[in-house]
């Protein structure tokens, strides 16, 4: 398997994204909204696939608004699947995350190799993240909104963990593990927390 040549750390995530941030989180709380309000009456008939797709979708629209005099911003669809492309050093892609902050996939070759941080072809050689959320057992609150870093297996485990919304993680009941390449140095910031809730509050 070729693995990427560069896998972004922490603080160059948040260098590139903090001034994101913002705009991000509110076009999630948009697309909330989108799911709890505008499409009340159909919670009962759509199950949870539907939902992950509409909050999916009305992400990327409000994304695509609030970001679109953002010059270091580009949007990449791919294999049907959306990206955001920030400052040509990292793409994003926006999932539902589960309990231990693994995103949701069918495990496709291609979704395993996403993970795996392994190379593919027509996905620009990057650093890889997820923006992605949390809910509670019912479905129905967020619980928290996050960047990670997949650490290169199926398994619910990332490299780091960035919590922008909820509160903060007791990371002794969440798997981290510091694979980075030489490059990176001694990469000793696996989690950091900022609280952008405001930013969805406003949105909802």
């Amino acid at each position: 398997m070729t693995t990427f040549a560069s896998i972004i750390s922490l603080p160059e995530s948040q260098d590139v994204l903090r001034p994101r941030m913002p705009q991000l989180v509110t076009a999630f709380g948009k697309a909330w909204q989108t799911w709890r309000k505008d499409c009340k009456d159909l919670h009962l008939i759509l199950d949870e696939s539907a939902r992950a797709i509409i909050v999916n979708q009305s992400f990327y629209w409000h994304a695509q608004q609030l970001l679109s005099d953002d010059p270091g911003m580009a949007f990449l669809v791919d294999s049907l699947q959306r990206y955001m492309v920030f400052d040509e050093t990292l793409i994003l892609r926006f999932k539902r995350l589960g309990a231990g902050l693994e995103s949701h996939n069918y495990p496709t070759p291609r979704a395993r190799r996403w993970v795996q941080q392994a190379a593919l072809a027509t996905l620009p050689k990057i650093g890889r993240l997820e923006f992605g959320y949390t809910l509670d057992v019912t479905g129905a609150v967020v619980t928290g909104a996050f960047v990670t870093l997949p650490n290169g297996v199926v398994t619910a485990v990332n490299d780091w963990i960035w919590q922008v919304v909820g509160s903060p993680l007791d990371l002794k009941t969440f798997g981290i593990q510091r694979r980075f390449p030489a490059q990176l140095g001694q990469q000793t910031d696996v989690y950091a927390y900022d609280d952008y809730s405001e930013c969805m509050g406003k949105a909802i």
